[in-house]
């Protein structure tokens, strides 16, 4: 019998526990997206090339003669293969063409510097959370393109159980770039974030970030209410047992 009593008398301490250590690492999973949304909301709209992070805002321009592998010409675009099997989410072929794009806005045209070079800028699109503290591309929630066949770059990856996938942004898409002015060109920040493209605009780039960490606190929510419905009824089965020992007339 003091053996049930001793442990329910800690029982809200690790009821307590368990929702600090819930809290605690939600609060760790989102941190540096509540940085980020804080040091967002200091980023200025730029007024022709500015010091320091700013917000541009025009249409996209690329190459001429630039076609993604669905074969219609792209500013820019990112194309893989991916598995179509259920348990496989693996991607092949991964290949990217960023290079000599460029803003035009009522200002001036500007080149895209940070996006030139080899690195393999994440692209968002559909479902895709943000990714924290590196240069990302936001589609917003555009599905990728699914081109007929495996052609160019992905040809060699191409087989059975495999699509070839293309995220690509079109000649005179309107967007909005954050970053930095540098030599003439817009270049990667030093902040908490480096460059954001986000074809429907900062603030519905931040609105993505801001419901990453709804979900995450809701989920959190979610554990918690479940940790204090089990202790609750731990507690009460094991009163009920208590209460059995001590009146034992209420068995008859």
């Amino acid at each position: 019998m003091d053996a049930p009593l001793g442990i329910r008398a800690y029982l809200p301490w690790f009821a307590a526990i368990g929702l600090l250590v819930t809290f605690g690492m939600a609060f760790a999973f989102v941190s540096v997206d509540l940085s980020t949304l804080n040091w967002l909301k200091g980023v200025r709209q730029a007024d022709g090339l500015v010091e320091g992070p700013a917000i541009y805002r025009g249409t996209l321009a690329g190459p001429a003669d630039r076609v993604d592998p669905t074969g219609a010409p792209a500013a820019l675009f990112r194309a893989w293969v991916e598995s179509t099997e259920e348990d496989n989410h693996d991607t092949f072929c991964v290949t990217h063409a960023y290079d000599r794009a460029s803003i035009v806005t009522e200002h001036g045209t500007f080149p895209l510097a940070w996006l030139d070079g080899d690195r393999d800028i994440p692209v968002m699109g559909d479902d895709d959370d943000p990714p924290a503290n590196v240069a990302v591309i936001d589609l917003d929630e555009v599905e990728p393109a699914e081109p007929e066949g495996f052609s160019g770059p992905l040809a060699p990856c191409g087989g059975a159980s495999r699509r070839s996938r293309v995220h690509a942004i079109r000649a005179g898409t309107k967007v909005e770039v954050l970053a930095c002015a540098k030599d003439g060109a817009l270049g990667p920040c030093s902040g908490v974030l480096e460059n954001v493209l986000a074809t429907r605009g900062l603030g519905a780039h931040r609105a993505r970030r801001a419901d990453s960490v709804t979900t995450t606190f809701r989920v959190a929510s979610i554990i918690a209410l479940a940790l204090l419905i089990v202790v609750g009824f731990w507690v009460s089965v094991h009163r009920a047992k208590v209460f059995a020992q001590l009146r034992p007339e209420a068995r008859r």
